[in-house]
């Protein structure tokens, strides 16, 4: 059961005591602080001229000529319920959320629940992405609109979003719909212990997909006879959530999800960095990394070990000295913290009224994972890479119920984290020995360093 709570009746506590669980949370009469136009009339009406590429929810294409937004907001309120649900998504798509409905940005932020606002506003002090250098070319977690029409009575195995998960957590609030006494939007989202799982059982039901991630590639929506296959073959049923106007809905990092609109709805998402899933955050980035080097998947916006950086340095003084850093100081090896001591700061004036009081020991390894980072970037360049034939050096699962292929690197965290069964937690330490090993040995070396069982995958007695 999804933890429902209403807007002004909770504590910041009580949310972060159910958001470490791992559950999505939903908080209803957020409309109560929501500010700005958001109905299609006036959203025609102040950016009627820009041009939009409308998306067919049936075949995930978008539209070849552009529309104007003042055609598809028409379109919005008058559907044509014999044709696939179209949507504008991610819009704007380039331009900056902030810069083009400034008025909109703003009443968005004052939406959000005020006990969560400190974790899920963009500058909120417990959003770690809040605390990336001002100069530092900060990636864009949002805001960004969602708006789609309706797809109740049509063929459900395309939905409206189809199933994806994302590594960082988000906000999704739905401040308009045709029918605000009617359920605007059905959601199901999947516990991320559950990924090895679903993961698998896509990989079984769609052969056609199994040169890739079928997660990541976002090609899938689960029919309601999907649902009740993967219930009766895995046990794992998602969380059912029926978004109305006015409520959030959070939704922890790497828990797949995906949507449908049973109306005409607009909906507005932003992403942030909680403490709480920073774990899993981490642990996802092996996975998005080789999904992107080997079927072109997005690039790489989050920047996440930078941004743990700038998190680091800011927590490690009470001058929010993160603001005076430079991305080029930092990427040669200055403006480092001598002993983490404020004074090795040159810290101008500070823009909150205390220093961040959270645990900095999940920031620590992200800090030195990005300071090797750093250095590998600059000892490999592109070109060097390419010389090395990356296609050489991939590897397919080892485990016998699995055809994956990955690099030497992806194939370890995709055993970690696709594979739980065969992976007890051991040290990291312990890990280094078969990434060492030569080439043509490191398969063999890893099977054994796991003792998987030929024949089934059951890993054997350490």
């Amino acid at each position: 059961m999804v933890p429902t709570l209403s807007e002004g009746s909770f504590t910041r506590a009580h949310f972060v005591e159910l958001w470490a669980s791992g559950m999505p949370v939903v908080v209803s009469n957020v409309d109560r602080r929501l500010q700005g136009r958001w109905n299609p009339e006036e959203l025609s009406h102040d950016y009627g001229s820009e041009k939009v590429f409308p998306v067919d929810c049936e075949t995930n294409e978008a539209a070849k000529k552009p529309w104007k937004a003042k055609e598809f907001f028409q379109y919005l309120q008058n559907p044509d319920a014999k044709k696939p649900p179209m949507k504008l998504k991610d819009w704007p798509p380039s331009k900056s959320f902030r810069t083009t409905f400034s008025d909109l940005f703003d009443g968005f932020l004052r939406s959000i629940p005020a006990s969560c606002q400190d974790i899920a506003r963009v500058d909120g002090k417990f959003n770690l992405a809040a605390h990336y250098a001002k100069n530092g070319n900060a990636p864009d977690l949002g805001p960004k609109m969602y708006i789609a029409t309706g797809s109740e009575g049509y063929d459900d195995r395309h939905g409206t979003t189809r199933l994806h998960l994302d590594v960082t957590d988000a906000i999704n609030v739905l401040p308009w719909c045709a029918d605000r006494k009617s359920v605007a939007a059905v959601w199901h989202i999947f516990d991320a212990n559950c990924a090895g799982d679903l993961w698998q059982f896509l990989h079984d039901t769609h052969p056609n997909l199994r040169s890739c991630d079928p997660i990541h590639s976002q090609c899938v929506y689960l029919s309601d006879d999907m649902l009740a296959s993967l219930a009766s073959q895995y046990g794992v049923r998602p969380w059912t959530i029926h978004q109305r106007y006015g409520q959030a809905v959070f939704i922890p990092a790497g828990c797949a999800h995906q949507v449908r609109n049973l109306q005409s709805a607009i909906k507005v998402a932003c992403d942030f960095v909680s403490i709480q899933n920073l774990d899993r955050t981490l642990a996802l980035l092996g996975e998005q990394r080789v999904h992107r080097l080997f079927h072109q998947g997005p690039e790489d916006v989050l920047q996440l070990h930078t941004l743990l950086w700038y998190a680091w340095l800011s927590t490690c003084s009470s001058n929010n000295a993160a603001d005076q850093f430079d991305m080029e100081r930092i990427e040669d090896g200055e403006d480092m913290p001598r002993g983490f001591d404020s004074s090795a700061f040159s810290a101008g004036p500070s823009e909150t009224s205390a220093p961040m009081r959270v645990s900095t020991s999940k920031l620590a390894d992200g800090v030195q994972v990005a300071l090797r980072k750093k250095k590998a970037r600059a000892k490999h360049s592109k070109s060097t890479y390419a010389a090395r034939g990356l296609q050489s050096e991939t590897y397919p699962c080892p485990h016998p119920k699995c055809i994956g292929i990955f690099n030497r690197g992806g194939l370890i965290d995709h055993l970690i984290m696709r594979h739980p069964d065969i992976y007890d937690g051991t040290d990291e330490n312990r890990l280094r020995k078969p990434r060492k090993v030569p080439h043509d040995g490191f398969l063999i070396a890893l099977s054994q360093f796991y003792k998987i069982r030929p024949e089934d995958g059951v890993p054997l007695e350490r």
